[in-house]
């Protein structure tokens, strides 16, 4: 299935989406289309676990073999090799000089602001939890934060946070030094496609330092939809031309 899909980010950006059976070949096919075309664009490949690296590098090497072109600059970003692994997604494209392909864990993706990836091509092997989480302490800025986002009660310890008319575009916020170390959750926040939850009633509850900073929820943004649509197997999805 291919469709384009709208919101914030760079367009047009377009999605093929593939739920065919376990063993059919999805990331066999995934790795040929890598190392056929990565003169082209380079490639983001988000897998699910780290100890999956390997053996998808070593089908990358395969199939540069069997497609007779020497192996591009192959590399990985992963809480095992690198401390601050969204900081360091985030800026890797500022130092790509040469075709490349970068495995990071589907978690590395929902977590990382990808704006800088424009006309990267991106490969989801496997598919994604739907929701992902993370969390701020905030006792010097909760102030900000109460001035910015809206705290609707949804349930006894969950309120979901909404931007307020005075917030600042995404695009300030991502030229901002401090404020871009929040960039994802922001972006998170203005799609309207997802949502953003935190298990504060009020943002001077996370003055203090301690349990009571807000951890936060929010749904997948930024790939298909159709990501919802497992089948227990390995399914993948293609997001050309601008992540």
């Amino acid at each position: 299935m291919t469709d384009l899909t709208q919101g914030p980010l760079p367009q047009p950006i377009s999605i093929t989406f593939s739920a065919a059976a376990c063993g059919a070949g999805k990331t066999f096919w995934a790795t040929r289309f890598a190392a056929s075309r990565v003169g082209l664009g380079n490639f983001v490949f988000a897998l699910d676990r780290i100890d999956e690296f390997a053996a998808r590098r070593q089908m990358l090497l395969d199939a540069f073999a069997e497609i007779g072109r020497p192996p591009c600059r192959i590399e990985a970003i992963h809480a095992q090799n690198t401390s601050g692994v969204a900081k360091t997604i985030r800026d890797f494209p500022k130092e790509c000089r040469e075709p490349t392909i970068l495995f990071i864990t589907h978690a590395g993706l929902q977590l990382s602001d990808l704006s800088a990836y424009r006309d990267w091509h991106l490969v989801i092997d496997e598919v994604p939890n739907c929701w992902f989480s993370d969390e701020l302490k905030t006792p010097a800025t909760w102030q900000w934060f109460a001035d910015t986002y809206n705290l609707t009660h949804v349930s006894a310890s969950w309120s979901q946070v909404t931007p307020k008319v005075t917030a600042p575009t995404l695009a300030r916020i991502q030229e901002d030094s401090l404020g871009n170390q929040i960039a994802v959750l922001a972006g998170r926040i203005r799609d309207t496609r997802s949502g953003v939850f935190a298990s504060v009633a009020n943002w001077a509850d996370t003055a203090v330092d301690g349990p009571r900073a807000a951890g936060w929820r929010g749904s997948l943004s930024g790939v298909p939809n159709a990501c919802g649509r497992s089948n227990g197997c390995g399914c993948w999805a293609t997001a050309l031309k601008g992540l």
